[in-house]
């Protein structure tokens, strides 16, 4: 069974939570804070497998909670963080920090415990329909994961055709060669935008990348502060990336 705190200044929230999960006998609610200063007491005493938290709350935000845990000893909890606050900045620092998954309310319920399961690797013993979309999940989890990671806004209209082009396309890269005439409008099609649209968001999220210039974006992009990565090369780059990392099943090419 997997412990679990929930950290957020919104009660009902945690409570709507807390009360779904008691419906997944692999989760167990040990406790709730709805502030910082009471997060990290119960945190040292429960010491829990899995931390849901909130980034903006009373007295200590969830940085520096964080923060916190990363000096704790012997310690290396699973941190989901759902939050309604997004800045650039925020986004670059979640970036640099050993988080798990990161997602932005308003989020369905049974999103977030589908992404728990994920998280730690249950699997369930039900069979149903969903059980077909588990490996397009995991994917999901790990091109977004990194996308974080390099400081890339998930309220970004960009951030979604960027994932989109790498979970479409990681099989085949050949089409990051030629973005204009084969991703743009592929990606337009698909959400029925101009290519324009696509070009433009992509580009806004790379820039979003550029300023916040976390560390695995230098990793990846060996940025000259004076040149400017093209959304081609960007694409290009972070699918090389991707491919050296994970495994094909990871990311569900076939």
């Amino acid at each position: 069974m997997h412990s679990i705190i929930l950290i957020d200044d919104d009660q009902d929230w945690c409570n709507i939570i807390s009360l779904r999960l008691q419906d997944h006998p692999e989760f167990s609610v040990v406790a709730q804070a709805g502030t910082g200063k009471e997060a990290i007491v119960l945190i040292d005493y429960y010491r829990p497998s899995v931390i849901l938290l909130d980034i903006v709350m009373p007295d200590y935000d969830g940085m520096r909670i964080i923060r916190y845990i990363g000096r704790m000893e012997d310690y290396n909890p699973s941190i989901y963080i759902i939050t309604g606050y997004a800045t650039d900045s925020i986004v670059k620092m979640l970036g640099d920090m050993d988080i798990v998954r990161y997602d932005l309310k308003p989020i369905d319920v049974d999103l977030v415990i589908g992404h728990l399961k994920a998280m730690v690797g249950q699997a369930g013993t039900e069979k149903s329909a969903a059980d077909s979309t588990r490996p397009r999940e995991r994917a999901d989890q790990l091109i977004e994961t990194a996308l974080l990671q390099i400081g890339m806004p998930a309220n970004l209209l960009g951030f979604l055709y960027v994932k989109t082009a790498l979970k479409n396309y990681l099989g085949n890269r050949e089409v990051f060669n030629d973005v204009t005439t084969n991703l743009y409008p592929d990606i337009a099609e698909q959400f029925q935008v101009k290519t324009s649209v696509v070009e433009r968001n992509i580009r806004t999220a790379i820039s979003a990348c550029e300023r916040n210039g976390t560390k695995l974006f230098q990793e990846i992009f060996l940025v000259n502060p004076a040149q400017k990565v093209t959304n081609k090369i960007f694409l290009i780059l972070l699918a090389k990336y991707f491919n050296t990392i994970c495994s094909p099943e990871d990311l569900f090419i076939e």
